[in-house]
């Protein structure tokens, strides 16, 4: 996959939108973006979303004006995968951004009382609703009005450089506290084109501190930069280099997007959720989260399976489950689908165990916890993975009201809402452990399994019923609860979940209920926990040893 990691929208001083940067990337043929406004995120949601929906992967990023102040020079620091809100890096970055908008206005009124013709209304209408003012937005109403040829023509050095008319420039921060805030969010930080810095001294000391990355590709470098930073990463094995455009779009750009690009392997150096594939279908479900979130609001059509009151059914299980299997099949010909409200059988052979299934096969739940969407309008999710030759290859789970998007592949980690989930997890018992454990399964355990579920439940220190297990599951993974355990699951329940908690160290079984017989319907024994221990401390207090009965 082909991508271009330094990109700049409107939101700082590019003139693309979020959504336009996207638009371009997908008809230049790029496979992924990086997204690096300066000291700001705002707009990253937006351009990820609109990515999903086009196929284009966005990583989520910042460049930071940062400074070395032992040798008194800028040095730009790139942030990668910094989780939601970014709160460390936006408290660092938001005194940047004051005093940049203050700087340019103080330049737009100083060039005005010398005889330029331009005014603060025109730069703020130039910056299409930036949230702060640049010089390159003051510029680009010189171009307008033919003072200037270009954004970075004469007329920018003989305004904004040193000494000169507006040359003076703001403060900016300590690189190595931008450093730390970048990787007090959760991200990968990169050194930015040194060699247009002259930030090689600066790189030593920053490596040592633990710096991730430099950015190899840049419109300003040449191949004795290129040279240099292939030294560094040579005597620090597992250097990740990138490498992008740094466009601006129409404020200034040497290059356009995918000019240059990052090198092959980067977008999976950096790791996260878009190095996942199918990229694609995580919009899907957003979108039909969308759908659900409307509904929940209002009133629908609810009925009943095979007459149970305690199996509810609505209009938006199967509209769901058609728009999902569509989408996937539009852009994924030849897929096979196991889902909870098809209306066709689905041959016996197609199941998460068997390895003789060429096809991908595709287990969906439209909305996981039906009775918790019709009845309380929360706690329900969209549930889809994706197994090919029997084996896991995705996982996606979406706590729609929440708006937390769980996703997951083998070896690649588990992330919520791109943030991702940590491995290591405390030691616990049973006795301290929180169960979620619902009276109906308590029932089936004793009528189908002669055991006492109640054991189960008094032996940890608190025990719940959510009436959702892919939401059960995925807190399990996120640490907020210790064990789930059901006596009345189907494969679509738990197939997306369950990639999940392998990713998080978490540990699960599934046996067939007896007396359900075989099939993609019968339903199943499933338990999960934040480990193997607890798992089989489990066991072992309902079965008297460490599985369940076959």
């Amino acid at each position: 996959m082909i991508g271009d990691l330094h990109v700049h929208t409107d939101r700082s001083d590019g003139s693309y939108s979020p959504k336009e940067a996207v638009l371009v990337a997908r008809e230049r043929g790029l496979g992924y973006i990086g997204i690096v406004d300066h000291d700001i995120t705002e707009g990253l949601e937006e351009a990820i979303a609109y990515g999903l929906r086009l196929g284009v992967t966005v990583v989520p990023g910042v460049e930071i004006s940062a400074y070395d102040f032992k040798r008194g020079r800028k040095a730009h620091l790139l942030g990668y995968r910094l989780s939601s809100p970014a709160a460390s890096t936006k408290r660092l970055c938001d005194p940047i951004l004051k005093a940049r908008d203050e700087m340019t206005r103080f330049q737009v009124a100083t060039m005005a009382t010398s005889g330029y013709p331009i005014s603060i209304d025109e730069v703020v209408e130039s910056a299409r609703g930036a949230p702060v003012l640049y010089k390159q937005h003051a510029m680009s109403v010189l171009v307008r009005k033919g003072i200037a040829e270009s954004i970075y023509g004469p007329p920018y050095a003989e305004l904004f450089g040193k000494g000169k008319l507006c040359g003076d420039e703001i403060e900016y921060v300590d690189v190595f506290e931008a450093l730390s805030a970048v990787h007090a969010d959760g991200g990968v930080a990169m050194l930015a084109h040194p060699g247009q810095l002259d930030s090689w001294e600066l790189l030593e000391e920053l490596l040592e501190a633990g710096l991730d990355g430099v950015e190899l590709y840049h419109e300003s470098h040449a191949l004795a930069d290129h040279k240099r930073i292939f030294a560094a990463a040579r005597a620090w094995p597992g250097l990740v280099l990138t490498g992008g455009s740094d466009d601006h779009g129409s404020l200034g750009s040497l290059h356009a997007m995918g000019e240059i690009r990052a090198p092959l392997g980067t977008l999976e150096a950096l790791g996260g959720p878009s190095a996942l594939p199918h990229p694609f279908v995580q919009g899907l479900v957003r979108e039909a989260g969308a759908i659900l979130r409307a509904a929940a609001a209002g009133a629908m059509d609810v009925g009943m399976k095979g007459g149970n009151r305690r199996d509810l059914i609505t209009e938006y299980d199967s509209r769901i489950q058609d728009f999902l299997i569509s989408g996937i099949s539009a852009c994924l010909p030849g897929q096979v689908f196991m889902a909870e409200e098809t209306d066709r059988e689905v041959c016996d052979a197609v199941s998460m165990e068997n390895d003789a299934v060429e096809a991908p096969t595709w287990i969906i739940d439209p909305i996981d916890g039906t009775t918790n969407f019709a009845c309380t309008g929360r706690d329900f999710a969209i549930s889809v993975a994706l197994y090919e030759g029997g084996r896991p290859a995705l996982g996606i789970v979406y706590d729609v009201m929440a708006d937390e998007m769980y996703t997951a592949a083998p070896g690649c980690g588990a992330y919520v809402n791109g943030a991702r989930l940590e491995r290591s997890r405390p030691a616990r018992s049973l006795a301290d452990a929180l169960v979620d454990l619902s009276m109906d399964s308590v029932k089936v355990l004793g009528k189908t399994m002669a055991v006492d579920g109640t054991l189960l439940a008094m032996a940890g220190r608190g025990h719940r019923a959510l009436g959702c297990a892919s939401i059960n599951i995925c807190r399990i993974a996120r640490g907020r609860l210790d064990l789930y355990v059901s006596a009345k699951l189907s494969p679509w329940d738990y197939a997306a979940a369950d990639i999940l908690l392998a990713e998080t160290g978490g540990s699960s079984t599934t046996r067939a209920t007896p007396g359900e017989g075989g099939g993609e319907r019968a339903r199943r024994f499933y338990a999960a926990a934040r480990s193997e221990s607890m798992l089989n401390e489990a066991l072992r207090t309902l079965f008297g040893s460490e599985s369940a009965p076959a």
